[in-house]
């Protein structure tokens, strides 16, 4: 779906309708609760482990197994009393219909590290590429949870019906409660739907094996998020946006003669996913490594490289280079100082602090990361030219 209204018209708008807002704290982690407020973050993230070291202690291990009780419960319910969480222990999307100024994803930074302990470092493959995987699958989960929000305004909008806040009225219910005394505290439909989409977004970008654990992490999950697998293919992923908004407009659909069962009728193209969603929704960072035993900078994010310095080394070699070359350098030097893309491949290529990155097919360049103190230092350019005189092969 094309955003054709911004977010910040529309919670606008929805002020104007009775009972569609209201005020909720954001920042309700599952498990953990940082002090301070949480810093912006960018959906093209890089991160960095000089600094981090896997720590052996009851902080941490509890920190990992609270994690692991919520995220994949042996039982209906987790031995700590708390109710089963699926991704949400990891993660959680904070809508801009309780908040309209901190609405957004949140990401503690301390589940990174867990994410990995839990299921990936087996992988053969570098933290620093676990670690984005870990990142990569939160973001695409959480984001359904922006575009289902978005999908339901636009209906809010369209008949000036209070849609998400007459649902939570109706999963909060105590007449609910009675009902279905084992019902779920969240739309599993939608949970099964946002692991869908963590399938349909790094499927095919991974191994076998890092296909393979993301697989089991969603399978062991508790009721609906476990269905993952369910929409990860086109038709049902569509099959589960429809019953999805279903839920929602439950109680409206039959006024509005609204057929969501229409096979005709592609509900995909009302959620806004991928570039759109990024450019929308926010992501808020929350620093809460020392509460589970980890220093404060052991998990870093690297989210723009800027500014970079040119050696004399590298622009003698720069200028050897093609003009077209010399002028693709000059684009991701300026790509650089606002996000790092994902086609420009930046990783950890030494210990030392030098990170590689892709200029053209077959070049590359070598930065050199300034290091940690008060005083903000560039980055150096060191090397740039073909892969084999860089290295890579």
């Amino acid at each position: 779906m094309s955003i054709i209204l911004p977010v910040s018209a529309i919670i606008e708008e929805l002020q104007r309708i009775p009972r569609a807002v209201w005020t909720a704290n954001p920042i309700i982690p599952p498990i953990f609760r940082s002090p301070g407020t949480p810093g912006t973050a960018t959906y093209d993230a890089v991160f960095d482990d000089a600094d981090f070291t896997l720590p052996d202690t009851p902080l941490w291990n509890e920190a990992v197994a609270a994690v692991r009780r919520r995220v994949s419960p042996a039982d209906a319910r987790p031995p700590d009393g708390h109710r089963e969480a699926g991704t949400e222990a990891l993660a959680w999307y904070a809508s801009f219909h309780s908040n309209r100024d901190c609405w957004g994803i949140y990401i503690p930074l301390s589940s990174i590290p867990i994410f990995d302990s839990l299921f990936l470092s087996h992988l053969k493959i570098s933290r620093t590429d676990r670690w984005r995987i870990a990142w990569d699958v939160l973001l695409a989960h959480e984001t359904v949870h922006f575009a289902v929000d978005y999908a339901c305004a636009w209906f809010e909008l369209l008949h000036h019906a209070p849609i998400r806040r007459a649902f939570a009225d109706r999963m909060g219910s105590n007449v609910a409660a009675e009902l279905l005394p084992n019902r779920s505290a969240y739309l599993e439909v939608e949970e099964a739907l946002a692991n869908g989409n963590v399938l349909r977004e790094l499927v095919g970008c991974v191994d076998t094996d890092a296909e393979s654990a993301l697989r089991g992490f969603i399978r062991g999950q508790p009721a609906g998020y476990r269905d993952g697998e369910l929409a990860e293919s086109n038709q049902g992923f569509a099959s589960l946006v429809a019953e999805t908004l279903r839920s929602y407009l439950s109680v409206w659909s039959s006024g509005w003669n609204i057929d969501l069962g229409n096979p005709g009728l592609d509900l995909t193209r009302l959620l806004p996913l991928g570039e759109e969603a990024h450019r929308q929704c926010p992501i808020w960072i929350i620093n809460d490594l020392e509460a589970v035993g980890l220093s404060k900078d052991a998990v870093r994010q690297i989210s723009c490289v800027q500014p970079i310095e040119e050696t004399k080394p590298f622009i003698k070699a720069l200028r050897r280079l093609h003009p077209d070359l010399q002028k693709a350098w000059a684009r991701l030097k300026h790509t650089l100082s606002e996000g790092i893309p994902n086609a420009s491949d930046f990783k950890k290529w030494k210990p030392e602090g030098v990170w590689s990155v892709r200029v053209s097919d077959g070049f590359r360049a070598h930065l050199m990361q300034p290091p940690r103190g008060p005083s903000a230092q560039p980055w150096l350019a060191i090397e740039i030219g073909n892969h084999k005189k860089l290295g890579h092969g």
